[in-house]
């Protein structure tokens, strides 16, 4: 594919009074453009890279990338998310030059100029020929994988923050099941699953996948607070073993609470256990199951006449409003015998 940029200037090529007169002429045989990555003028790239002109020059698995911010070309493989990439680069989308074709995720390089500082990344940010020398800087209070790097953003315990740290070798890739902390990437295991860590979503934007919510991440109360994808749910049944529909907030997303399938950590108060929301310490976070509500541990149900059981004897499942601030949720949660559905 060729690309005919809008601005060719703002990709940073080398110089950008040479840039408009030499891209045309460069891309004319190119695949595949990059031309989201850059704002402003930037260094040459710090590593170059061989050229190829077209993805016959690369392997059936690659295909031939211009590179505009980093003034090169190279062949780089298809991606779905950064954990299919190597770790000195990240999957973004391409820019393809003929109108109506598909827009292409591939693996492009993470450090695009050369920096003053250089940060705790698995990147040579400085340029300096080590990467991640004795005195680079961590990068704490990550939100998720982005501001990392080669690394991953990891609630690591008895911390006082989440931290950028190196990948661990993972048996189980993200969104799988997991056995324990060694199986997942960034070391946490805590709801059941390998997954990246997320942030809030901002403006509508997703930062999960489509069947996947951003809540917290509950475990045995070592870790810092932080937030994971997790499956969604609506009720009980939406979940497989040892999973249950819990009940989440979002650190740091104001009052945004979730239903997702997570795995209840043991030391937290059972279902039907009694707790009192307000109180420090007996509100949503003393319950395995996230939710305290008609002062006891209870859970989501399907509609009026759902078994609840396992909650409390002459539990019952009723349309209630769950009020948190401003915001208000409407779900059929399971409710003493005595209260008032509705």
């Amino acid at each position: 594919m060729a690309l005919e940029p809008q601005n060719p200037c703002r990709f940073g090529w080398i110089s950008c009074s040479l840039l408009s007169v030499l891209l045309r002429a460069w891309l004319r045989t190119l695949p595949l453009a990059l031309g989201l990555l850059g704002a402003g003028c930037t260094p040459a790239p710090a590593t170059p890279k061989a050229f190829c002109s077209a993805d016959s020059d690369c392997t059936s698995e690659e295909t031939c990338v211009a590179d505009l911010t980093q003034g090169s070309s190279y062949c780089s493989r298809t991606c779905v998310r950064d954990s299919d990439c190597p770790s000195d680069q990240a999957c973004r989308t391409g820019v393809p030059a003929k109108l109506q074709t598909p827009e292409l995720m591939v693996c492009i390089d993470r450090l695009r100029s050369c920096g003053a500082e250089e940060l705790c990344n698995g990147l040579d940010d400085d340029c300096d020929g080590v990467i991640d020398g004795p005195a680079c800087k961590p990068i704490a209070s990550c939100l998720d994988d982005v501001p990392c790097g080669g690394f991953v953003c990891s609630p690591v315990a008895n911390q006082p923050s989440t931290i950028c740290v190196a990948p661990i070798p993972a048996k189980i890739p993200d969104y799988s099941r997991c056995m324990q902390d060694s199986d997942c990437r960034n070391g946490v295991c805590e709801v059941g699953r390998c997954s990246p860590l997320c942030r809030p979503a901002l403006s509508g934007v997703r930062t999960c996948p489509n069947d996947s919510a951003c809540a917290r991440g509950v475990g045995n109360g070592t870790r810092p607070g932080y937030n994971v994808c997790q499956l969604g749910c609506e009720e009980p049944r939406d979940c497989t073993a040892p999973d249950q529909c819990v009940w989440r907030d979002v650190f740091g997303g104001s009052e945004d609470h979730a239903f997702v399938c997570a795995i209840p950590p043991t030391q937290l108060r059972s279902l039907g256990e009694s707790c009192a929301r307000g109180a420090p310490g007996m509100g949503d976070e003393s319950c395995g199951s996230g939710l305290c509500y008609d002062r006891f541990c209870t859970r989501p149900c399907t509609a009026v006449g759902a078994d609840c059981s396992d909650v409390a004897p002459g539990a019952k499942c009723c349309l209630q409003q769950l009020r948190y601030g401003a915001k208000e949720y409407s779900h059929y949660v399971c409710v003493r015998p005595e209260s008032t559905c509705g």
